[in-house]
């Protein structure tokens, strides 16, 4: 937050060796989950700049941002979120991926992997 309001989004580069750091493990521990660590963590990666968490395969970054993907919807098709939970799941994948959410031209999203997050 501090990072985006006062300087323009640039952050510490040890920041983003620590998101890198992180990326692995948390997509390891996605599938299990509960619904309110899936949607904070949702909500954490929203807030991050997207500099620092937008989805490149060589950081790890894909693989979280897929499992995570994968987990939400299965815990949506349970209904194990409650209303403010998936409420905010909802908005953070609007934030995280404007791709999937802009108007559709026929042509699909420019890169077919981002499917995988829908």
């Amino acid at each position: 937050e501090v990072a985006r309001r006062r300087h323009g989004g640039e952050v510490p580069e040890f920041v983003r060796a620590v998101v890198r750091r992180a990326a692995r493990p948390l997509a390891e521990l996605c599938p299990v989950l509960e619904a309110t660590q899936a949607a904070s963590l949702y909500r954490s990666c929203r807030q991050l700049p997207p500099s620092v968490i937008a989805p490149e395969q060589a950081a790890g970054l894909w693989e979280l941002h897929t499992a995570l993907a994968d987990r939400s919807a299965s815990l949506a098709r349970i209904e194990a979120f409650n209303f403010q939970e998936l409420t905010s799941v909802l908005f953070s994948q609007a934030c995280l991926y404007p791709q999937l959410w802009e108007e559709d031209r026929g042509e699909g999203p420019a890169n077919p992997r981002w499917r995988d997050l829908g």
